[in-house]
């Protein structure tokens, strides 16, 4: 029996040890300590599925912009300069240097005499010239309106601004959701550290009885199997209150991490499990999650953009109207500077695109499909959440009100049996029965009063409730 204790107490102490192996970075520093609606709060702040959420409006605030720019005219500038290091040349040869029948170069009649005129080296009798010039400047402006293109620029404008509307819904969803996990996070500290609690006074408990059966151990009134008892059962306790510390610790790391902190860092709740009840019946509640559910309302949006997407695939094939103008100015070292400028409407009528048209069209209408098929299916599934949460928020308040009567009871049977072991009158095992007893009860209470909370918080968020 006594190898088994040592053997017992050497667990107990590795447990100890990795307890304060895992307090550790917590050692030196104060706990930094949160209530439930800063811990929310924070968790939005600093919390990067919250901050995935909003670059994601961002973006889709791009999308609008850049639809939006279809109302407007393009304006494009252009700027060049080219030097022509060989330009074309055209070669005249005049053969001698005059005309027949004409003068010389010089304007002096041609020799009638037959005899081979004398070359003279500085006359020539080609001629070169060049054309165009080696400098070249040359600025450009153009303007292109499309003033009529079948509804695409209405409804692509249209299709982005249902996006971005879908996505702040998508951002209140992730809110919530991270809103949730906080909540949960911060309850689950809270209730480990009151376990932690009931373990600190259940080991003073055994440590007290253990006193007890030693003094009466050394007047002869028990055995020395009443005392290996009631070191078996402190260690016991030991056991279990080095295991709530690391629960603890370990709630703690949660929490930190679900209100967007490393899990490093030494946090502390500050609260009670408390929660508001609710007496709505289960129609009721039902109907909020369908009307108030964000993710219902992202998907009502992206309806709409499918339908918008649509009809810009059906005006694919239809023609389109656009107004262009140009000013040209240009220089050169030959000539003084050339400004010209045109103005047109033209219109452009695709009239075969190897059925890509048809092919957008049909991809447009399955997404509309698709999109209605995933808001009925969201819509069960959200009633599903709903009666899920109701029965689990009623069973759970349920089991803490039969719990309640219980702690009450055990606190009773222990106070009775303090008294008649003090009396003499039961063994320790019998009061060792009542402590556990005692000690059963307040953990159930407060796993009971837990998974109340709990259950009223999902209810609240499969109903679209904002928490906390």
């Amino acid at each position: 029996m006594e190898k088994r204790l040592c053997c017992y107490a050497a667990s107990v102490l590795n447990a100890a040890l990795v307890t304060l192996v895992l307090a550790a970075p917590a050692l030196g520093q104060e706990a930094r300590v949160f209530g439930l609606d800063e811990a929310v709060e924070h968790a939005w702040a600093n919390h990067p599925d919250v901050a995935l959420a909003q670059e994601g409006i961002l973006a889709a605030e791009g999308q609008v912009e850049q639809a939006r720019a279809g109302y407007y005219p393009s304006l494009t500038l252009t700027g060049a300069y080219t030097y022509n290091g060989v330009l074309p040349k055209s070669v005249l040869d005049f053969g001698g240097g005059a005309f027949p029948g004409m003068g010389d170069a010089t304007g002096a009649q041609a020799d009638q005499t037959g005899v081979p005129p004398v070359e003279d080296p500085a006359q020539t009798d080609v001629i070169e010239i060049e054309f165009g010039t080696r400098d070249d400047y040359r600025a450009i402006a153009q303007t292109q309106w499309s003033v009529f293109t079948w509804g695409k620029t209405a409804n692509g404008y249209r299709q982005a601004q249902a996006g971005a509307r879908a996505v702040e819904h998508r951002l209140t969803a992730t809110r919530r959701d991270v809103a949730l996990r906080a909540v949960e996070a911060f309850y689950g500290a809270i209730v480990t550290e009151q376990v932690v609690d009931v373990a600190e006074r259940a080991r003073a408990q055994s440590e007290s009885r253990l006193g007890i059966v030693q003094k009466r151990l050394d007047v002869g009134v028990v055995t020395r199997l009443d005392l290996l008892r009631a070191q078996v059962a402190l260690a016991n306790a030991d056991a279990q209150l080095i295991r709530a510390r690391n629960g603890s610790a370990l709630a703690r790391r949660v929490f930190a991490l679900a209100i967007g902190l490393p899990p490093s860092e030494d946090v502390s709740p500050e609260g009670a499990l408390e929660y508001t009840p609710t007496e709505d019946s289960l129609a009721d509640l039902v109907a909020a999650g369908l009307a108030e559910r964000p993710e219902l309302r992202e998907l009502d949006e992206r309806e709409i953009a499918t339908d918008h997407l649509a009809r810009v695939a059906k005006a694919g094939a239809k023609p389109n109207v656009a107004l262009t103008g140009t000013y040209t100015w240009n220089d050169t070292e030959k000539q003084d500077p050339q400004r010209t400028w045109s103005v047109g409407a033209g219109i452009s009528f695709p009239v075969f695109d190897g059925f890509a048209t048809r092919g957008l069209r049909r991809q447009a209408e399955s997404a509309q499909r698709q999109v209605a098929l995933t808001i009925e299916s969201l819509r069960r599934g959200i009633s599903l959440e709903v009666q899920q949460a109701y029965l689990s928020y009623h069973e759970a308040n349920a089991v803490l009100s039969a719990q309640r009567e219980a702690v009450t009871q055990a606190a009773e049977a222990l106070r009775i049996a303090n008294l008649s072991f003090d009396n003499g009158l039961i063994t320790s095992v019998e009061l060792a029965d009542a402590e556990l007893a005692n000690t059963q009860s307040q953990l159930m209470q407060i796993q009971a009063l837990h998974d109340t909370v709990i259950a009223r918080a999902r209810l609240a968020r499969a109903t679209g409730e904002e928490l906390p």
